[in-house]
Protein backbone atom coordinates (compact mmCIF):
# COMPACT_ATOMS: atom_id res chain seq x y z
CA UNK A 1 0.00 0.00 0.00
CA UNK A 2 2.53 2.54 0.95
CA UNK A 3 4.52 2.08 -2.38
CA UNK A 4 1.41 2.66 -4.50
CA UNK A 5 0.62 5.70 -2.31
CA UNK A 6 4.23 7.12 -2.89
CA UNK A 7 4.01 6.80 -6.82
CA UNK A 8 0.88 8.29 -6.81
CA UNK A 9 2.26 11.30 -4.85
CA UNK A 10 5.23 11.46 -7.36
CA UNK A 11 2.86 11.12 -10.21
CA UNK A 12 1.55 14.13 -8.88
CA UNK A 13 4.24 15.74 -8.04
CA UNK A 14 5.74 15.54 -11.29
CA UNK A 15 2.90 17.21 -13.26
CA UNK A 16 2.93 20.09 -10.80
CA UNK A 17 6.83 20.42 -11.48
CA UNK A 18 6.25 20.99 -15.40
CA UNK A 19 3.47 23.86 -14.47
CA UNK A 20 5.13 25.46 -11.40
CA UNK A 21 8.03 27.90 -11.69
CA UNK A 22 9.24 28.89 -8.11
CA UNK A 23 11.81 30.95 -7.01
CA UNK A 24 12.67 29.66 -2.85
CA UNK A 25 14.48 32.41 -0.43
CA UNK A 26 16.64 30.38 2.18
CA UNK A 27 16.90 32.14 5.36
CA UNK A 28 19.64 32.13 7.90
CA UNK A 29 18.13 33.23 11.09
CA UNK A 30 20.34 33.78 14.47
CA UNK A 31 20.41 30.46 16.32
CA UNK A 32 17.41 31.96 18.88
CA UNK A 33 14.00 32.28 16.90
CA UNK A 34 13.44 36.54 17.11
CA UNK A 35 10.40 37.11 19.27
CA UNK A 36 9.33 40.68 18.49
CA UNK A 37 7.15 41.75 15.18
CA UNK A 38 10.36 44.51 14.38
CA UNK A 39 12.89 41.84 13.28
CA UNK A 40 10.40 40.54 10.67
CA UNK A 41 8.43 43.90 9.59
CA UNK A 42 12.03 45.81 9.19
CA UNK A 43 14.23 43.80 8.37
CA UNK A 44 12.85 40.15 6.68
CA UNK A 45 9.83 40.46 5.10
CA UNK A 46 11.09 43.50 2.98
CA UNK A 47 14.46 41.70 2.19
CA UNK A 48 12.12 38.24 0.87
CA UNK A 49 9.80 41.07 -0.89
CA UNK A 50 13.52 42.32 -3.04
CA UNK A 51 13.92 38.87 -4.16
CA UNK A 52 10.56 38.11 -5.81
CA UNK A 53 10.77 39.38 -9.73
CA UNK A 54 8.09 41.75 -11.06
CA UNK A 55 6.99 39.15 -13.27
CA UNK A 56 4.80 36.08 -14.27
CA UNK A 57 5.49 32.97 -11.56
CA UNK A 58 3.51 30.14 -9.91
CA UNK A 59 5.52 29.55 -6.42
CA UNK A 60 7.51 31.28 -3.60
CA UNK A 61 9.17 28.88 -1.57
CA UNK A 62 10.57 30.12 1.92
CA UNK A 63 12.93 28.12 4.09
CA UNK A 64 13.58 29.27 7.40
CA UNK A 65 17.09 27.83 9.21
CA UNK A 66 17.04 28.41 12.68
CA UNK A 67 19.21 26.62 15.28
CA UNK A 68 16.67 26.60 17.83
CA UNK A 69 13.33 25.70 15.60
CA UNK A 70 15.60 22.15 14.76
CA UNK A 71 16.62 21.74 18.46
CA UNK A 72 13.00 22.19 19.77
CA UNK A 73 11.76 19.80 16.88
CA UNK A 74 14.16 17.10 16.86
CA UNK A 75 13.77 16.99 20.98
CA UNK A 76 10.09 17.35 20.96
CA UNK A 77 10.05 20.76 22.95
CA UNK A 78 7.35 21.87 20.50
CA UNK A 79 4.90 23.94 23.00
CA UNK A 80 7.66 25.95 24.38
CA UNK A 81 8.12 27.92 21.23
CA UNK A 82 4.41 27.80 19.85
CA UNK A 83 4.28 31.69 19.80
CA UNK A 84 7.63 32.45 18.62
CA UNK A 85 6.52 30.03 15.89
CA UNK A 86 2.69 31.09 15.34
CA UNK A 87 4.54 34.74 14.92
CA UNK A 88 7.05 34.55 12.48
CA UNK A 89 4.96 32.05 10.58
CA UNK A 90 2.14 35.31 10.81
CA UNK A 91 4.15 37.90 10.12
CA UNK A 92 6.12 36.77 6.64
CA UNK A 93 2.90 35.05 5.29
CA UNK A 94 0.99 37.95 5.91
CA UNK A 95 3.86 40.32 4.86
CA UNK A 96 4.66 38.32 1.56
CA UNK A 97 1.09 38.17 0.75
CA UNK A 98 0.04 41.79 0.67
CA UNK A 99 3.54 42.61 -1.40
CA UNK A 100 2.21 39.84 -3.93
CA UNK A 101 -1.07 41.30 -3.89
CA UNK A 102 0.01 44.51 -4.35
CA UNK A 103 2.40 43.42 -7.44
CA UNK A 104 0.15 40.95 -9.07
CA UNK A 105 -3.39 41.53 -8.38
CA UNK A 106 -3.88 38.03 -7.98
CA UNK A 107 -5.13 36.62 -4.00
CA UNK A 108 -4.15 33.29 -5.10
CA UNK A 109 -0.75 33.64 -6.82
CA UNK A 110 2.08 33.43 -6.48
CA UNK A 111 1.38 30.94 -3.94
CA UNK A 112 4.01 30.98 -0.93
CA UNK A 113 4.91 28.51 1.31
CA UNK A 114 6.82 28.44 4.19
CA UNK A 115 9.02 25.24 5.82
CA UNK A 116 11.78 24.88 8.24
CA UNK A 117 14.81 23.77 7.05
CA UNK A 118 15.97 20.08 8.78
CA UNK A 119 12.34 19.84 10.03
CA UNK A 120 10.77 18.29 7.06
CA UNK A 121 11.41 14.33 7.12
CA UNK A 122 13.36 15.07 3.98
CA UNK A 123 16.65 16.01 2.32
CA UNK A 124 15.19 20.06 1.61
CA UNK A 125 17.50 20.83 -1.21
CA UNK A 126 16.99 17.47 -3.11
CA UNK A 127 13.50 16.81 -2.57
CA UNK A 128 12.57 20.18 -3.59
CA UNK A 129 14.91 20.81 -6.20
CA UNK A 130 13.10 17.02 -7.60
CA UNK A 131 9.26 18.31 -7.18
CA UNK A 132 9.45 22.06 -7.94
CA UNK A 133 11.20 23.86 -11.47
CA UNK A 134 13.43 26.24 -8.81
CA UNK A 135 14.22 28.80 -11.18
CA UNK A 136 16.51 31.09 -8.80
CA UNK A 137 17.43 30.65 -4.89
CA UNK A 138 17.95 33.55 -2.91
CA UNK A 139 19.87 33.28 0.78
CA UNK A 140 19.29 35.71 3.11
CA UNK A 141 21.41 36.03 6.29
CA UNK A 142 20.05 37.78 9.34
CA UNK A 143 23.27 38.41 12.03
CA UNK A 144 22.63 39.98 15.15
CA UNK A 145 25.18 40.92 17.99
CA UNK A 146 28.17 38.90 18.52
CA UNK A 147 26.78 35.76 16.48
CA UNK A 148 29.64 33.96 15.05
CA UNK A 149 30.17 34.86 11.32
CA UNK A 150 32.44 32.18 9.90
CA UNK A 151 29.41 29.56 10.85
CA UNK A 152 26.71 31.17 9.23
CA UNK A 153 29.13 31.87 5.65
CA UNK A 154 30.14 28.20 6.38
CA UNK A 155 26.18 27.45 5.90
CA UNK A 156 25.57 29.34 3.02
CA UNK A 157 27.76 28.46 1.09
CA UNK A 158 27.15 24.89 1.44
CA UNK A 159 23.61 25.92 0.73
CA UNK A 160 24.42 27.49 -2.42
CA UNK A 161 27.18 24.47 -3.35
CA UNK A 162 24.07 22.07 -2.53
CA UNK A 163 22.00 23.86 -4.98
CA UNK A 164 24.52 24.69 -7.97
CA UNK A 165 25.31 21.08 -8.07
CA UNK A 166 21.61 19.80 -7.92
CA UNK A 167 21.04 21.95 -11.31
CA UNK A 168 24.13 21.57 -12.73
CA UNK A 169 24.47 25.41 -12.50
CA UNK A 170 21.13 26.23 -13.96
CA UNK A 171 19.89 27.41 -11.25
CA UNK A 172 20.83 31.35 -10.50
CA UNK A 173 22.34 31.61 -6.44
CA UNK A 174 21.98 35.10 -5.25
CA UNK A 175 23.03 36.09 -1.18
CA UNK A 176 22.43 39.15 0.87
CA UNK A 177 23.54 40.07 4.62
CA UNK A 178 21.70 41.69 6.82
CA UNK A 179 23.72 43.18 9.30
CA UNK A 180 24.43 44.48 13.08
CA UNK A 181 20.46 43.71 13.54
CA UNK A 182 20.59 44.77 17.47
CA UNK A 183 20.36 41.84 19.75
CA UNK A 184 18.04 43.66 22.20
CA UNK A 185 15.54 43.54 19.21
CA UNK A 186 15.16 39.43 19.75
CA UNK A 187 13.88 39.93 23.03
CA UNK A 188 10.26 40.41 23.68
CA UNK A 189 9.44 43.60 25.25
CA UNK A 190 6.98 41.32 27.59
CA UNK A 191 7.17 37.97 28.71
CA UNK A 192 6.19 35.32 25.93
CA UNK A 193 2.90 33.72 27.06
CA UNK A 194 2.85 30.24 28.51
CA UNK A 195 0.50 27.50 26.88
CA UNK A 196 -1.83 26.53 29.58
CA UNK A 197 -0.24 22.77 29.34
CA UNK A 198 2.26 20.62 31.08
CA UNK A 199 2.80 18.91 27.50
CA UNK A 200 5.99 19.67 25.23
CA UNK A 201 4.31 18.17 22.69
CA UNK A 202 1.51 15.44 21.45
CA UNK A 203 1.30 12.12 19.91
CA UNK A 204 -1.92 12.81 18.24
CA UNK A 205 -3.39 15.57 16.59
CA UNK A 206 -6.91 17.25 15.19
CA UNK A 207 -8.19 20.06 13.32
CA UNK A 208 -10.87 20.77 10.68
CA UNK A 209 -11.63 23.39 8.36
CA UNK A 210 -13.30 24.10 5.06
CA UNK A 211 -9.74 24.77 3.06
CA UNK A 212 -10.93 26.66 -0.04
CA UNK A 213 -8.49 27.99 -2.35
CA UNK A 214 -5.31 27.06 0.32
CA UNK A 215 -4.38 30.81 1.69
CA UNK A 216 -1.87 32.09 4.11
CA UNK A 217 -4.56 31.30 6.87
CA UNK A 218 -4.87 28.19 6.06
CA UNK A 219 -1.19 27.23 6.16
CA UNK A 220 -0.33 28.86 9.48
CA UNK A 221 -3.05 27.05 10.97
CA UNK A 222 -2.17 23.54 8.97
CA UNK A 223 1.88 24.20 9.93
CA UNK A 224 1.36 24.86 14.01
CA UNK A 225 -1.17 21.93 13.80
CA UNK A 226 2.22 19.83 12.36
CA UNK A 227 4.54 21.25 14.50
CA UNK A 228 2.19 20.30 17.63
CA UNK A 229 1.93 16.75 16.61
CA UNK A 230 4.73 14.11 16.99
CA UNK A 231 3.39 10.89 15.45
CA UNK A 232 -0.28 11.47 13.92
CA UNK A 233 -1.99 14.08 12.43
CA UNK A 234 -6.26 14.01 11.32
CA UNK A 235 -7.48 16.99 9.36
CA UNK A 236 -11.23 16.89 8.75
CA UNK A 237 -12.42 18.88 5.90
CA UNK A 238 -15.79 19.92 5.60
CA UNK A 239 -18.44 18.01 3.10
CA UNK A 240 -20.01 20.19 0.30
CA UNK A 241 -23.34 19.61 2.24
CA UNK A 242 -22.62 21.70 5.13
CA UNK A 243 -20.92 24.79 3.01
CA UNK A 244 -24.24 24.88 0.66
CA UNK A 245 -25.55 28.37 2.31
CA UNK A 246 -21.75 29.64 2.47
CA UNK A 247 -21.58 32.77 0.56
CA UNK A 248 -20.75 31.89 -3.78
CA UNK A 249 -20.43 28.65 -2.51
CA UNK A 250 -20.71 27.46 -6.05
CA UNK A 251 -17.03 28.90 -6.68
CA UNK A 252 -16.51 26.60 -3.86
CA UNK A 253 -12.82 23.54 -4.72
CA UNK A 254 -14.54 20.38 -4.73
CA UNK A 255 -13.78 18.20 -1.99
CA UNK A 256 -11.51 16.01 -3.94
CA UNK A 257 -9.70 18.89 -4.64
CA UNK A 258 -9.21 20.53 -1.37
CA UNK A 259 -8.60 17.21 0.18
CA UNK A 260 -5.79 16.93 -2.23
CA UNK A 261 -4.11 20.20 -1.88
CA UNK A 262 -3.95 20.08 1.99
CA UNK A 263 -2.37 15.96 1.92
CA UNK A 264 0.11 17.50 -0.14
CA UNK A 265 1.02 20.62 1.77
CA UNK A 266 1.12 18.76 5.31
CA UNK A 267 3.57 16.50 3.85
CA UNK A 268 5.67 18.92 1.89
CA UNK A 269 5.77 20.46 6.05
CA UNK A 270 6.40 17.05 7.63
CA UNK A 271 6.81 14.37 5.65
CA UNK A 272 7.29 11.33 8.30
CA UNK A 273 4.28 12.40 10.25
CA UNK A 274 1.18 9.79 9.39
CA UNK A 275 -1.74 12.22 8.11
CA UNK A 276 -5.31 11.04 7.65
CA UNK A 277 -7.90 13.62 5.87
CA UNK A 278 -11.24 12.81 6.24
CA UNK A 279 -14.62 14.37 5.19
CA UNK A 280 -16.57 16.29 8.10
CA UNK A 281 -20.52 15.80 7.81
CA UNK A 282 -21.30 17.58 11.06
CA UNK A 283 -20.50 20.10 13.51
CA UNK A 284 -18.42 17.91 15.55
CA UNK A 285 -15.95 16.87 12.43
CA UNK A 286 -13.58 14.28 13.73
CA UNK A 287 -13.68 14.65 16.80
CA UNK A 288 -17.40 12.77 16.84
CA UNK A 289 -15.75 9.45 16.58
CA UNK A 290 -11.67 9.67 17.61
CA UNK A 291 -10.48 8.77 20.58
CA UNK A 292 -7.08 8.77 21.53
CA UNK A 293 -6.44 12.15 20.14
CA UNK A 294 -4.40 14.44 22.87
CA UNK A 295 -5.00 18.03 21.42
CA UNK A 296 -7.56 19.67 18.89
CA UNK A 297 -5.93 22.68 16.83
CA UNK A 298 -7.96 25.68 16.10
CA UNK A 299 -8.04 29.63 14.67
CA UNK A 300 -9.22 31.98 17.01
CA UNK A 301 -12.79 32.37 15.87
CA UNK A 302 -13.52 28.71 16.12
CA UNK A 303 -12.81 28.18 19.77
CA UNK A 304 -15.97 28.54 20.94
CA UNK A 305 -16.83 25.01 18.24
CA UNK A 306 -13.51 23.13 19.49
CA UNK A 307 -14.94 23.49 22.94
CA UNK A 308 -18.02 22.40 22.28
CA UNK A 309 -16.35 19.35 20.30
CA UNK A 310 -14.15 18.29 23.22
CA UNK A 311 -17.36 18.82 26.20
CA UNK A 312 -18.77 16.66 23.16
CA UNK A 313 -15.90 13.92 23.49
CA UNK A 314 -16.01 13.71 27.22
CA UNK A 315 -19.50 13.33 27.58
CA UNK A 316 -19.37 10.39 25.68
Amino acid sequence: MEKVERLKEKEIFTVNRILMTTILVYVLLPPALPKTVEIYRKYIVPEICKCVPNEAMDRVLVLIDCDEIKQAHAQLQRVSLWTAMERMLYEIYTGITEYLYRTFQDPLKPETTILMNGCCGYDEVLHLSEIFSVRAVFIIELRAGNEDDAKKKLVSENVRRQWMQVSGGAVLVNHSTIEAVPENALIPENPTPKLTTTADAYRYVVLGGSFDHLHAGHKILLTMAVWLSTERLLCGITGQELLHRKRAANQLESIDVRSQKVLEFLKLVDAKLKYEVVVIRDVYGPTATGSDFEAIVVSEETTSGAHESTFHFRSR
